[in-house]
């Protein structure tokens, strides 16, 4: 008995190359590329920043210049003894 050859699935061959990026993600990125530098939206973030009215951006801004600071977790449950009164 002849093995049976397999078939490709039927979506085989279509879609995008792989390594190939998506068109959308590109113009996605050119298109906020274009509102970040404009300088009238620069103008405005810059006068939110000085009002403290952008704090998320401020954040991002000092991590940036700075580093983000490392995060730890150091293991203890001191925050649920206080919240259940848990003696130690």
């Amino acid at each position: 008995m002849a093995v049976a050859a397999r078939r490709k699935p039927p979506a085989a061959g279509k879609g995008r190359q792989k390594g190939v990026p998506n068109k959308v993600t590109r113009d996605s990125r050119e298109m906020a590329a274009r509102l970040v530098t404009d300088p009238a939206y620069v103008a405005n973030l810059r006068e939110r920043l000085v009002e403290g009215k952008a704090p998320h951006m401020e954040t991002l801004l000092h991590h940036y210049a700075y580093g983000k600071p490392k995060e730890t977790v150091d293991g203890t449950l001191t925050h649920l003894h206080k919240v259940y009164g848990w003696q130690d």
